[in-house]
């Protein structure tokens, strides 16, 4: 390209930026306005089709939801998921405030759409410092980079926290802070450390940037005297209302030692080993991370960062953190100041006297320095953020639309008010009643972060659960011994019997005698397919119960009527003789296959997760029972099933959408295949 058409296409690219710039100072506050509106309809749609998907299995929103809950009816801050009042948890009595909001409908959607709403307006705020610093064009740039930033994206959709609304008001403290409004000023500053406790250290440190800008004496005392009083009186406030007598999150730096005089002590007695922890990869990846979308600009302007340096700290100093930090609420008290710090290097390249040669060389290539940051805040906003994740799964509806339409079909069948517990699927639809509780805390025998003995209270009179949570229990809390044995003396002490259950879904009620089991020790069987294949040196598989064989070879289906809606389920007894005893625990896999090749396959816990391998005794015989839920999305056609051992290698991850997932790394055969029979769908 010659060096004429170079410079033509350059006075082209710049005439049509300022033509774009007329439009948007002619219509600013409209475009404004669509954009976070926008924003709130998007993310609003979204929270409402991962909640309808039972994608919110963190449980922060179940706990949250049920606080709420008691409180609008006057238990102010009860939930019964922990075993104390919330204030135990998090010092966040700005409950209060959104009370009555919930009570308009109490319901888990009205948190996350608060949440949401409060987000989207914090942009605005955002409209307005930039407007004060620089300009209305700039400040729709802003506007956008804000609501297009993959950690707000995060901060949304991951369950539902209190955090995020500190954003709002940490603007609206600043906003008067700039203004010299001082009045407004301390009201949303006490507004803001009502919160949670650690925004007492973001207000902490804006006293210390009160004193590096040269404020008066009383800009820089409150902040000081306001946040030290209150981070350490809450501190001793959690610690009693949660039993503990402690901050119960303290065993977070349990590497530094486990109280706050040990933790002080050795990050001066050990310099160096606090030095390698801040320079693990983790740490470094979250540092460039939480820098990235915004171009790493706001190092420019550090001193606008100093209110972050103590939340900073606390987040590098967790035993185990790094860029899974990103992806969850723990960055929202980073982003008022990530943004308000690039106002001001904004204000520099553009408004300033451009001292340093990278503000000055910004300034001359204004155009490419504006498009490159357009560019890399959409492009992080893509990569980092759920937006495609959610958008790829919302298309796949089909695959995951029938176990949706089964497991609300399971929390309607439940009574609304009666004590129940719960697997992580099914929290946050049940948490609006007054008393529920987490069977993995079932699981664990213990209190959360605690030694102490823990139980599911006498009054529980169902179990609703997924019996894949009991495979991600064994990852998730590898350490854990006797999990299984605690959920079976639970059911057996309390009678508890299965009153319904379709593929991995059960309900279990109190009192009531079964005729359906997940597992059976030393049955008695008079006729089994007998298919006796040795799978590994601790089992071998002897056959299988509750097949129809014709002529053709075909599996009997049965049709299974449940809230309304018909389900083809394929009901099965397998048998297994324990030779030896093993420390592996094996899983089951299912396998469909069309034309020899596998078309769907799903893995099922052992005695439904309650009688593990790793349990077997050597000589047992054990029957396992599985009620399939077959596909409703297959094309109709012959389908060939069989099924196998599998040992699995997983992890407990953060998906897309950010939900809990199992991610299987590995899969390994145990043994060979063994061929069921044929089906037609």
């Amino acid at each position: 390209m010659s060096e004429s058409k170079i410079i033509n296409w350059a006075n082209k690219t710049r005439l049509k930026f300022i033509n774009f710039s007329n439009f948007c100072t002619k219509n600013n506050l409209k475009i404004i306005w669509i954009l976070i509106i926008s924003f709130i309809l998007f993310f609003s749609l979204t929270n409402f089709w991962k909640y309808y998907s039972f994608e919110y299995n963190a449980l922060d929103l179940g706990i949250f939801n049920q606080v709420f809950y008691n409180t609008s009816h006057g238990r102010l801050f009860e939930f019964t998921i922990h075993p104390h009042s919330y204030l135990g948890d998090h010092f966040e009595i700005f409950i209060l405030f959104l009370t009555p909001f919930y009570l308009i409908f109490r319901h888990p959607l009205v948190l996350l759409f608060l949440q949401t709403i409060f987000l989207g307006l914090s942009a605005y705020l955002l409209y307005l410092i930039t407007k004060d610093k620089i300009s209305k064009n700039l400040s729709l740039l802003f506007v956008f980079a804000f609501l297009a930033n993959p950690f707000i994206h995060n901060i949304d959709l991951y369950e539902f926290h209190i955090l995020p609304f500190a954003i709002f008001f940490i603007f609206l403290t600043y906003i008067f802070y700039e203004r010299k409004k001082y009045g407004w000023f301390i009201l949303f500053l006490i507004i803001s450390l009502t919160i949670r406790e650690d925004v007492a250290l973001v207000v902490l440190m804006l006293g210390v940037l009160a004193i590096i800008q040269k404020k008066g004496f009383k800009w820089i005392l409150p902040p000081f005297v306001l946040g030290t009083i209150w981070f350490v009186a809450v501190m001793q406030l959690t610690g009693y209302f949660s039993g503990y007598g402690h901050y119960k999150y303290i065993l977070y730096y349990g590497w530094l030692g486990n109280d706050y005089l040990s933790i002080i002590n050795n990050f001066f007695a050990h310099p160096l080993g606090v030095l390698k922890h801040i320079s693990t990869w983790h740490n470094l990846s979250f540092i460039i991370g939480i820098f990235l979308p915004f171009g790493f600009l706001p190092l420019l302007k550090p001193k606008y960062l100093i209110p972050t340096a103590l939340v900073f700290f606390q987040i590098i100093f967790l035993t185990q953190t790094g860029e899974g930090a990103l992806n969850i609420h723990y960055v929202a008290l980073f982003i008022p100041f990530l943004f308000i710090s690039l106002v001001f290097v904004f204000k520099e390249i553009f408004y300033g006297g451009r001292k340093s040669k990278i503000i000055n060389f910004f300034y001359k290539e204004s155009v490419y320095f504006l498009t490159i940051f357009f560019v890399v805040t959409i492009y992080c906003s893509l990569v980092m953020g759920p937006v495609i994740p959610v958008l790829k799964n919302m298309l796949n509806y089909k695959k995951t639309n029938q176990e949706i339409v089964l497991k609300n079909a399971f929390v309607n069948s439940v009574p609304r008010e009666t004590p129940i517990a719960a697997g992580y699927d099914f929290i946050s639809k049940l948490s609006s009643r007054k008393n529920i509780y987490s069977l993995h805390y079932e699981y664990l025998g213990k209190k959360q972060y605690s030694d102490e003995k823990y139980t599911i209270p006498n009054d529980a009179e169902y179990i609703i659960f997924n019996l894949n949570d009991f495979i991600l229990y064994k990852h998730i809390y590898a350490k854990t011994k006797g999990g299984a044995e605690r959920i079976r003396k639970l059911l057996s002490s309390r009678n508890f019997g299965i009153q319904e259950i379709i593929d991995n879904f059960v309900i279990w009620k109190k009192n009531t005698p079964s005729s359906r089991l997940l597992y059976t020790l030393n049955p008695t069987v008079t006729t089994i397919n007998k298919n006796n294949v040795k799978l590994s040196e601790s089992i071998e598989f002897l056959g299988c119960q509750g097949l129809n064989n014709n002529k053709n070879n075909e599996l009997q289906l049965t049709d299974v009527k449940f809230n309304g809606k018909n389900y083809k389920i394929l009901p099965l007894s397998f048998f297994w003789q324990a030779l030896n005893e093993t420390n592996d625990n094996y899983e089951l896999r299912l396998n469909l296959k069309s034309n020899g090749r596998i078309v769907y396959n799903k893995i099922y816990p052992m005695a439904g997760g309650l009688y593990p391998t790793s349990e077997w005794k050597a000589g047992e015989l054990i029957q396992t029972n599985y009620w399939f839920l077959m596909p409703d999305y297959f094309k109709k056609g012959q389908y060939q099933i069989s099924i196998g051992l599998v040992k699995l290698k997983a992890e407990a991850l953060l998906t897309g959408i950010r939900s809990i997932e199992l991610k299987i790394n590995n899969v390994k055969a145990v043994g060979q295949e063994i061929n069921l029979g044929q089906i037609n769908l």
